[in-house]
């Protein structure tokens, strides 16, 4: 049981409710967000791949040389795949 600065039981008659649960549950450090991954440009992405000869892996490379610590490749492909089931299908290769 965390320790909660009481000399034990009965409690003292000061300590209301608020003060109570603030000893018994203390709030935690809020968590750092991890640092934002810059997002592909999936738009672009999608025009390059109806060029010929042109790969996801190779779109992949591309973007982790601009974004060293972005999206994996596995990961860019899933991203990719999401996008394209939702957003993508807004947008066609001729546009």
């Amino acid at each position: 049981m965390p320790e909660t600065g009481t000399d034990g039981w009965p409690l003292p008659e000061d300590l209301d409710e608020a003060a109570l649960q603030a000893q018994l549950y203390p709030r935690a450090a809020p968590m750092r967000p991890p640092s934002p991954t810059p997002e592909p440009d999936f738009a672009y992405i999608a025009r390059e791949l109806t060029r010929k000869h042109v790969t996801r892996r190779q779109l992949w490379r591309e973007y982790r040389a601009q974004h060293p610590q972005g999206l994996k490749y596995t990961a860019l492909c899933v991203h990719f795949q999401r996008w394209r089931a939702t957003a993508g299908a807004e947008v066609t290769p001729a546009q």
